[in-house]
């Protein structure tokens, strides 16, 4: 899912307000997927800003290539974790939540590598700036991925 965050804006003088600004700079993080193309988004920047009647430059800093998982590829791991939260849990694992697992993540280098990665967890608890995990939480999820990590290993290679 393509997101966009406007991360930072510089310009003006803060202590004086009242003072035309000559010159802002607005950094912008694009998250794009798989089939988007930078240099195509860096355009379609240019023609945003030509169309709002602005001049000044759209200049691409740093990319890190998204990633969409290989189904077959994956499908062994994503057994192993289905079963592991069947086995402690009960049911089927939901879903990584799309807004969490449509970003840049840690597994995106093992997908860069073509390792197969999923997203898989306890969860993410979030607000005012901290992180946290309830103890609790982490118990179980030390047991499923020992149980997940212990199903891989046992499995059949071809």
């Amino acid at each position: 899912m393509p997101r966009v965050n406007i991360g930072a804006i510089r310009g003006g003088v803060p202590y004086k307000i009242a003072r035309t600004v000559q010159q802002c700079a607005i950094y912008v993080d694009v998250r794009i997927t798989p089939i988007q193309e930078p240099l195509a988004l860096r355009e379609e920047l240019r023609r945003v800003m030509s169309d709002a009647g602005l001049t000044g430059e759209v200049e691409l800093y740093a990319y890190r290539p998204a990633f969409e998982v290989d189904a077959k590829k994956v499908a062994p791991l994503k057994a192993a974790i289905t079963r592991a939260h069947q086995a402690i849990l009960g049911g089927d694992p939901p879903a990584a939540p799309i807004p969490a697992s449509s970003m840049w993540r840690d597994i995106n280098c093992f997908n860069e590598m073509r390792i197969p990665a999923l997203t898989y967890g306890p969860g993410v608890s979030a607000g005012a700036g901290t992180y946290g995990i309830k103890i609790n939480d982490l118990i179980t999820a030390s047991k499923l991925y020992a149980q997940i990590a212990l199903d891989l290993c046992n499995q059949q290679r071809t």
